[in-house]
C-alpha cells in the first residue's frame, strides 16, 4: 500500500532534495517513508509492506548495504535487504520481494546487547561496506557487511565505552582527513540535548574524534535520518534530515554545508507531520 500527501517543502529554486525514513509498525510490518522536495514544493510518500511481517519487534534495524544501493545477491527478490537485531541475540538478514513479502534468515546469535546500527555505502574499489553498532554497554563497533545475505564480520572495537549518551546515530557522510587517509563523519544526539559529529578514520578508526554542534535543545529527538540534495543537479553540499519525537511527530532540517560541523547553517523548517504510529530506525 502507498500513499503520497503534500507537505512544506525546501524553499530553494533549483534545490531538489530526498529523505528516507525506516520504520516498523505495531504489526510488525516495514513501513517505508519518501520525503521529497523539488523547487520548494513537498511530497510525502509512504508505503506499508503489508505481507512484510517480522515476527518479533527489532531492537536495531538498518538497510544493508552492499556493492550498492540493490545488489544483485541480495536475500530478497526487490534488491533491498536489511540488517536487524531482536531481544533474544537473533541477527537476521531480511528481504523484501516483489509480491511485497519477506524472507528472513537468521545469521547471527550474539547481538542481544546492539541498541542502534548505522550504515555506510560501499565505497569505491570495495564490494563491502560498514555498519557501525553502539551497545548498551556504551562500547561502539565497526563491522563489514556481507555482500550476500550472511552476517557481519571483520568486528573493529571503535570505542569500549563512552557512548551511552548516544540517543540517536546516522551517518553523515565521508570526509579526507589532513593526513589524507578517509573518515566516516556520525551526526548523533545525546540525552544531554547536544546534536554531536563523530569523525571515524577508516585506517584509524580508535582516533575518533568529536564536534559538539549545538549545545541544546535536541534531546528529545528518537531518531534522525539524513537524506540528499542536489543543487541544479549536482549533489551537495546541502543535505536534508527529518527528525522524529515520542509522539510520532516528523521535523523537517537542512545542512546548508554538510561538509562542516557549523550551528549556523543549520535551518529548521518546522513540523512535516503529524503522529507517525511506527517505530523510527535511522539508517
Amino acid at each position: 500500500m502507498t500513499a503520497s500527501t503534500s507537505v512544506p517543502g525546501i524553499p530553494d529554486p533549483g534545490l531538489s532534495c530526498s529523505v528516507n525514513v525506516l520504520g516498523v509498525d505495531s504489526a510488525q510490518r516495514i513501513v517505508d517513508r519518501t520525503y521529497t522536495s523539488e523547487n520548494g514544493q513537498g511530497n510525502l510518500y509512504t508505503s506499508v509492506w503489508e505481507q512484510s511481517r517480522l515476527g518479533f519487534v527489532p531492537r536495531a534495524l538498518v538497510k544493508k548495504e552492499s556493492a550498492g544501493s540493490e545488489s544483485p545477491d541480495a536475500l530478497g527478490s526487490t534488491g533491498r535487504d536489511y540488517y536487524a537485531t531482536a531481544a533474544d541475540g537473533s541477527l537476521y538478514v531480511l528481504g523484501l520481494n516483489l509480491d511485497g513479502t519477506l524472507t528472513k534468515k537468521k545469521v547471527g546469535t550474539t547481538w542481544s546487547s546492539v541498541r542502534l546500527m548505522t550504515a555506510v555505502p560501499a565505497l569505491s574499489g570495495r564490494p563491502g561496506s560498514y555498519v557501525y553498532s553502539l551497545t548498551d554497554g556504551g562500547g561502539i563497533f565497526r563491522y563489514n557487511t556481507a555482500t550476500k545475505a550472511e552476517s557481519m564480520h571483520s568486528t573493529t572495537l571503535v570505542g569500549a565505552s563512552g557512548w551511552q549518551g548516544v540517543k540517536t546515530l546516522a551517518w553523515y557522510g565521508l570526509k579526507t582527513l589532513p593526513d589524507g587517509q578517509s573518515a566516516d563523519v556520525l551526526l548523533a544526539t545525546l540525552t544531554t540535548g547536544q546534536l554531536v559529529e563523530y569523525t571515524i578514520p577508516h585506517k584509524t578508526p580508535t582516533k575518533w574524534t568529536r564536534k559538539d554542534v549545538r549545545p541544546t535543545s535536541w534531546g528529545n529527538l528518537t531518531a534522525i535520518t539524513v537524506g540528499s540534495c542536489a543543487k541544479n543537479g549536482t549533489m551537495g553540499p546541502n543535505s536534508a534530515w527529518i527528525g522524529t519525537l515520542p509522539t510520532g511527530d516528523a521535523y523537517l532540517y537542512m545542512d546548508k554545508n554538510q561538509a562542516t560541523p557549523n550551528s549556523a547553517d543549520i535551518l529548521a523548517y518546522g513540523r512535516l507531520a503529524a503522529g507517525w504510529p511506527e517505530r523510527i530506525f535511522a539508517g
